[in-house]
């Protein structure tokens, strides 16, 4: 959307579940963003997304616009504080291996690779 980051921070902050249904995603920023201040996650088993979010360990994957699959997952995880305060302890660690810092390292050993042969 156009909201400015800080705003964007702030619903999620306020938010209790992160949910993206969607169709196709590249690197699901908005996913890390949201585990990032510690959401629980669902999203579909599409694109970049089950790249970010391991199903039962970080999150929940979900079928795009089932919405029988889309509902079960929200009541499951609605009504299951324990594995809300999993998937948040795991998508903190989640996050930080997508850091600046782990991407420029993983890149640069790529390249290293690639260069070698």
């Amino acid at each position: 959307g156009k909201l400015p980051r800080d705003q964007v921070i702030d619903h999620l902050i306020s938010a209790k579940l992160f949910i993206l249904n969607t169709g196709y995603e590249g690197m699901p920023h908005s996913v890390l963003e949201a585990m990032a201040v510690g959401l629980p996650v669902i999203t579909t088993n599409v694109c970049g997304n089950p790249e970010i979010v391991k199903h039962g360990e970080n999150g929940l994957l979900v079928e795009y616009n089932n919405s029988r699959n889309l509902e079960q997952a929200i009541l499951s995880l609605w009504k299951d504080q324990d594995l809300q305060d999993k998937f948040e302890r795991a998508g903190k660690v989640t996050v930080a291996s997508y850091s600046q810092e782990r991407m420029v390292e993983s890149t640069s050993q790529l390249l290293n690779t690639l260069a070698s042969k």
